[in-house]
């Protein structure tokens, strides 16, 4: 803490013990000191590696929010920066795929071919299955495979939807109103439940002709939605109408890519779309 003083001007850091016991690290600013600028702060762990003789891993976690914030200014100054850093190494990761492409593969970006591209896949069922096994174990509770593999159906491995899923399934378990033979529907359509603005408000914010592919997806899946039969059965138009609305909900985030292939991203509302059509 006091070297690290020595490298931000104006800096208090301090450490205090939560009601739980656990360590809590703050850090604040003199308002009577200069704010870093920017670029200072990106210069700082090359600044702090080289006086600590080491070297640091800097972690950017949703760094495509830079890109909504400020384009290519943010970027811009970060490439020229870190670029001539000899003893930092840098992790972007993010979750909106066509922003991180637009970010590290676009000819025109700054940080275009930067480093080593991952595409970081779905967690296995079988890592799923032990995760959960554990965390129930550790609360003296037990949870089939019958219903870890329901739920891994539902949720398609997705670790947000998966973890919400199991909680439920635990919190209902713990009251003793979990019946694997009938309660997990009811639980699935009170999840379902929850969600429902959340969808009505996508629904409200894109096409006629997008929400039909939408639908197209939930139903049949990607392979068959530029059949002839299929295009018609939804009234989806041509193939080229087909394309240009997988591509703008893609870059709403309401599409996976995988290979070629597109999928609904929030199974859950995949599954509400589907159980909506079959209700309608």
């Amino acid at each position: 803490m006091k070297r690290l003083k020595n490298f931000i001007s104006g800096a208090i850091p301090s450490v205090s013990i939560d009601q739980s016991g656990n360590m809590q690290f703050s850090l604040s600013f003199n308002p009577a000191e200069k704010i870093p600028t920017m670029e200072e702060v990106i210069a700082l762990p090359e600044k702090i590696a080289v006086s600590e003789k080491s070297r640091i891993v800097v972690c950017l976690d949703e760094v495509q929010e830079i890109a909504k914030i400020n384009k290519d200014n943010i970027i811009k100054k970060l490439r020229s920066i870190i670029q001539f850093q000899e003893h930092c190494n840098y992790i972007f990761t993010g979750s909106s795929r066509h922003l991180i492409e637009r970010i590290f593969t676009n000819i025109n970006s700054p940080l275009y071919q930067f480093g080593e591209h991952f595409i970081i896949g779905k967690i296995s069922s079988g890592d799923w299955r032990q995760y959960i096994k554990i965390k129930f174990a550790q609360t003296s509770m037990e949870i089939s495979d019958i219903l870890i593999d329901k739920i891994l159906f539902v949720s398609k491995n997705h670790p947000h939807f998966t973890q919400l899923l199991s909680a439920k399934v635990w919190e209902k378990m713990k009251l003793g109103q979990m019946d694997e033979e009938n309660s997990y529907d009811i639980l699935l359509q009170e999840i379902i439940q929850s969600q429902i603005t959340a969808f009505q408000s996508i629904i409200s914010s894109i096409t006629i002709e997008q929400l039909k592919v939408l639908r197209t997806l939930a139903e049949n899946g990607f392979k068959s939605i530029y059949s002839e039969e299929i295009r018609r059965k939804y009234a989806l138009g041509p193939p080229s109408s087909v394309a240009t609305a997988i591509t703008s909900l893609y870059k709403k985030d309401l599409l996976n890519k995988e290979g070629n292939e597109y999928s609904i991203a929030d199974p859950i509302f995949a599954y509400w779309l589907r159980y909506r059509n079959e209700n309608n």
